[in-house]
């Protein structure tokens, strides 16, 4: 169907989180983490593949990032440009399982990227339920999304279509850092 290569996209998230953008998009100190949505309600089926760069300031780095919804949860695995693995993630009712590799690992919070990657993609009402009587909201339209908590933005998803296909940024207000996502040709159905 044709809305599984625009949740497939959003799903590249994670291994780029995973590889390194938590450091530069985790939380303030002292701030709290907003809760994980339900992984049973991910929005797309079968495996998808994406191409995501990650910038900080003037540097920038690429992965592939392939995720395959399963039965009973959602797997995803980050590889580097040359094809090696660098993280590999299991989010199930259970727990986040994560195998990293030792690059990735001194930089890895697997649930502070789980709730990134989340937010961007869960429908709006499983996001809402999950913040259901805690201090976090959010704002959804078709072509961005904002998590509050109370009156201070703490994380932005802005969504563009163009030329070679959806494109989504997440960043956090005042930083000079973004993750972008790119479709790539995917097998994902819905």
């Amino acid at each position: 169907m044709a809305k599984a290569p625009r949740f497939a996209a959003l799903a590249a998230f994670l291994p780029l989180l995973l590889l390194g953008a938590c450091v530069c998009l985790r939380s303030r100190p002292g701030g709290a983490d907003w809760p994980l949505p339900d992984p049973a309600l991910a929005p797309f089926s079968g495996r998808i593949s994406q191409d995501v760069e990650l910038r900080r300031g003037r540097s920038g780095v690429h992965f592939l990032a392939v995720l395959e919804r399963q039965k009973d949860g959602v797997l995803m695995v980050g590889l580097d440009p040359l094809g090696q693995r660098l993280a590999r993630l299991r989010w199930t009712a259970h727990g986040v399982d994560a195998d990293l590799a030792p690059q990735a690992a001194p930089t890895l919070d697997p649930r502070a990227m789980l709730r990134e990657l989340s937010f961007a993609l869960w429908p709006p009402e499983a996001l809402d339920a999950a913040f259901k009587g805690g201090p976090f909201h959010a704002d959804f339209t078709p072509k961005r999304r904002v998590l509050w908590r109370g009156n201070r933005e703490r994380l932005l998803v802005d969504i563009s279509d163009g030329p070679a296909g959806r494109v989504w940024t997440l960043s956090l207000p005042g930083r000079e850092a973004f993750i972008r996502v790119r479709e790539l040709p995917s097998s994902a159905t819905q």
